[in-house]
């Protein structure tokens, strides 16, 4: 599920409130866009399974991001610095510690030089493979919050974009059974009445299930469009 929207827009992060979902089973295996290792988007949950969690300008990769295209900083004189050697050198059991930051920029940040470069001379386009678009939730009030692409979201504010394509992994229940004219007389944001419209089929199709389990089943199916060929790639 594709929404366009102003990254701006964008503010805060999503916390899944597992407890939510606990009646359905399936909380250890779930998070915001997998469930047992497969994707999915559009999946329906209760509304208080959705909260609002830290603002995105406290995340300090979103931060680095900002201070490297922005400020004009060498990566390693921005918070990247710091996450080399509290975040990196400690992935995967260690397994990079001996690395120096020259090998964690090689390995990690300069494909976000290349990345911005293209979103800078060619505009910004859906991704192929679609899931390396911004991922989002919709609250019960069509807010989006961010669940993944926080560098991607640095880039597309600090070029200024209006506008960018974002996946709906997760939306709230009471918006997804919303009039869409109903809708439009009380939030006329015409990208997300399209975008709920476009997918009624398969959202009324998880409505007629109440638990999780069953609604994953079309939103994993929604992940994986038959045709990727108008898509295009960021770097």
């Amino acid at each position: 599920m594709l929404i366009d929207i102003n990254p701006r827009a964008i503010r805060r992060f999503l916390h899944l409130r597992h407890q939510y979902l606990i009646e359905d089973k399936i909380s250890t295996g779930l998070n915001p866009s997998r469930y047992k290792g497969k994707r999915f988007t559009g999946l329906i949950v209760p509304d208080e399974a959705i909260q609002t969690g830290r603002e995105v300008e406290q995340c300090p990769h979103f931060r680095g991001t900002i201070q490297r295209f922005q400020e004009g900083l060498d990566w390693n004189q921005t918070e990247y610095k710091h996450l080399y050697e509290t975040w990196y050198m400690t992935m995967a059991n260690g397994k990079y510690q001996h690395k120096t930051f020259e090998d964690f920029y090689a390995h990690r940040l300069k494909s976000w030089d290349a990345i911005f470069d293209d979103i800078k001379t060619n505009g910004y386009k859906i991704t192929k493979p679609r899931r390396d678009n911004i991922e989002i939730a919709l609250n019960d009030l069509g807010k989006p919050l961010l669940i993944d692409g926080r560098h991607r979201l640095a880039i597309a504010q600090i070029l200024n974009i209006k506008k960018i394509p974002a996946t709906v992994n997760i939306l709230a229940e009471s918006l997804a059974k919303q009039d869409l004219n109903k809708l439009a007389n009380s939030r006329p944001d015409e990208n997300l009445i399209k975008a709920l419209a476009d997918h009624r089929h398969r959202l009324t199709k998880q409505l007629r299930n109440k638990d999780i389990k069953s609604r994953l089943a079309t939103a994993i199916r929604s992940a994986y469009p038959k045709n990727h060929s108008t898509a295009k790639q960021h770097g």
